[in-house]
């Protein structure tokens, strides 16, 4: 078997997508059983071979924004020849699944996607409607509409969370197969915690630490959090962290003068890093309602700490199966600031963050959830992408 994955969303400075493909890297150079080549839109022609069957093509793409965008279809379709692969993921909605299938036309690969984005809520109606009232409705209706007509041909279409498949099958997308996706259980734990971390930004015992390890734009919280931190702080004087960087780091830099209690990291560059930091943290908040599966809250959770989630999205999922911290109403800072009050007042975050790890090292596994999806491949492959009855196929953590 011969898997291959293209991504416009791949990148090498990028989030949760370039895990997710690392560590499918990684663990099918760890199999001689199965071929496997994942396409990383780049400024050159370049192959990095991994293991005799496992390589990472660089293939020409167009530069938009902070990505790359695979177009060319001719050249996509000569070196797809010539890897000849049974199964075929595309992990973005845009442009890609139109080439792929332009470029794959008359050849035997079986074409699957991955649904990595909630791209017409978080890319198309949220930001129409902050234009325009009522706009961004017609255009999260327009998406929807030209999801089905791209992931809506696909054989399969792979998902990570219950809020997910829910909102493919709403729309008609069906042939869906759910898998969660992975943590680094060796990397992320609660003994990778760092007292003398706590300490240089002013946390300890009875002041807990709050990390925000986010991306600073308004879809992560980041506006929700400000505003509701000084009615926190005024209560309990605990410390807040953020790290990571994004288009709003001029909102989170006015914030930070004169409270000298917000810390800013900046980008951490290094996941052993972020594993100090998840560890050494209380509390996460992970307030987007757009996640698909939420890569850093199950980090966050794998390392003890509780969350304080939105109520919508893949993170309320998390915390509703993990019993590992509290949800709270989208975008209401006065009701974020009321729940994390409570769990300060009711002492609640150690014995929530301790059940968000057993949750996550018990569930989340990378190899686990890899193995979960090679058996979704075969299954595809042997039926010649024909679905099967019983779809969609949905996951339900072991007791």
């Amino acid at each position: 078997m011969h898997i291959c994955d293209l991504n416009n969303f791949y990148s090498p400075t990028g989030g949760g997508v370039r895990t997710y493909h690392n560590h499918k890297l990684a663990y099918f150079a760890a199999r001689d059983d199965i071929e496997y080549t994942l396409f990383m839109p780049s400024d050159r022609v370049e192959v990095e071979v991994h293991t005799p069957r496992v390589r990472l093509v660089h293939f020409p793409g167009v530069p938009i924004t902070n990505y790359r965008f695979i177009v060319d279809v001719p050249g996509l379709r000569r070196v797809l020849a010539e890897y000849d692969p049974d199964l075929i993921e595309v992990g973005s909605p845009y442009v890609l699944p139109h080439v792929v299938q332009m470029a794959t036309a008359g050849m035997r690969a079986v074409l699957t996607g991955f649904w990595h984005a909630d791209y017409p809520r978080a890319y198309v109606q949220r930001p129409l409607n902050n234009l325009v009232s009522g706009l961004g409705d017609l255009g999260h209706d327009a998406a929807w509409w030209y999801a089905g007509k791209t992931y809506g041909k696909f054989a399969a279409v792979f998902a990570a969370a219950d809020c997910v498949v829910d909102g493919l099958v709403a729309h008609g997308i069906d042939r869906v197969y759910q898998t969660p996706l992975g943590v680094d259980t060796a990397r992320f734990g609660r003994s990778k915690r760092d007292e003398a971390l706590r300490a240089s930004v002013g946390a300890g015992p009875d002041r807990p630490l709050f990390f925000f390890p986010h991306r600073l734009i308004e879809e992560k919280g980041l506006s929700n959090v400000l505003r509701a931190w000084d009615r926190v702080y005024a209560q309990h004087k605990p410390v807040l962290v953020f790290a990571g960087d994004g288009p709003r780091r001029g909102l989170l830099d006015a914030f930070r003068a004169g409270r000298p209690d917000v810390h800013y990291l900046g980008y951490v560059d290094g996941a052993d890093k972020m594993a100090a930091w998840y560890a050494s943290a209380d509390v996460i908040f992970a307030l987007s309602a757009f996640e698909t599966f939420g890569l850093s809250a199950a980090e966050a959770m794998a390392s003890g700490c509780a969350l304080v989630a939105a109520n919508q999205g893949a993170a309320a999922e998390l915390v509703e199966k993990s019993g590992g911290g509290v949800t709270v109403p989208y975008n209401d800072s006065d009701a974020l600031a009321t729940a994390t009050i409570e769990l300060l007042d009711g002492g609640q975050w150690p014995a929530m963050g301790e059940a968000a790890a057993r949750f996550a090292h018990a569930h989340f596994d990378w190899a686990t959830a890899f193995d979960r999806m090679v058996g979704f491949y075969d299954e595809i492959i042997d039926r010649g992408g024909v679905a099967l009855q019983n779809l969609p196929r949905r996951w339900e953590p072991a007791s």
